[in-house]
């Protein structure tokens, strides 16, 4: 499953693709409104910012990916989506620009890069719980199913704002189209 992805914008440039979205986000805290830079490489644990649902939108805050679920050990980084339902109040979008999977076979096992093709916007669809978030995931769409069994949810243009604004999970909740996706390996 996703356990690593990347944010090559920063936070103005992400808040300015919303703005286009007619998404108005803001920083939660007014201490914390500062341009946080790209980051190469985000993974399980790592603090970054997501979207959570606002009045005025959206607001951004900055939480760690994965929580401890009490009697389960493993920290919990993916989600399973199918036939859940999500409260308004616990959606999240998480800003990324590429997601990475991991093929089968021996370690080191090969890592695939996926990001959008011609750089569209997206977020990964997220919910949060116990001051963290978490990436949800469904069945692979044809662009990542030659690699890997399952996908992180992507959110993309207007389906971004209706994720936040508490539209229907199965209206969201899907597979990426094919063609909206490319893939490179990167080991």
């Amino acid at each position: 499953m996703c356990n690593e992805i990347k944010r090559k914008k920063d936070t103005h440039q992400l808040t300015g693709e919303y703005g286009q979205l007619d998404l108005s986000v803001r920083w939660a805290q007014a201490h914390a409104a500062t341009n946080r830079h790209p980051d190469t490489s985000i993974k399980i644990t790592d603090r970054t910012e997501i979207v959570r649902p606002s009045a005025s939108g959206g607001e951004l805050q900055v939480l760690p990916w994965s929580w401890k679920s009490p009697g389960y050990g493993a920290p919990v980084f993916n989600f399973r989506s199918e036939g859940r339902s999500f409260p308004k109040d616990g959606r999240c979008l998480v800003p990324a620009t590429h997601f990475y999977e991991f093929g089968e076979g021996k370690s080191p096992k090969p890592k695939f890069d996926f990001s959008a093709v011609e750089d569209a916007p997206f977020a990964i669809a997220g919910i949060v719980r116990h001051d963290a978030f978490t990436l949800l995931t469904c069945e692979p769409g044809p662009d990542v199913a030659p690699y890997h069994k399952r996908q992180v949810v992507l959110l993309f243009g207007r389906q971004m704002v209706d994720w936040l604004a508490g539209a229907q999970e199965a209206d969201l909740l899907s597979p990426t189209p094919a063609g909206r996706l490319q893939v490179e390996q990167v080991r």
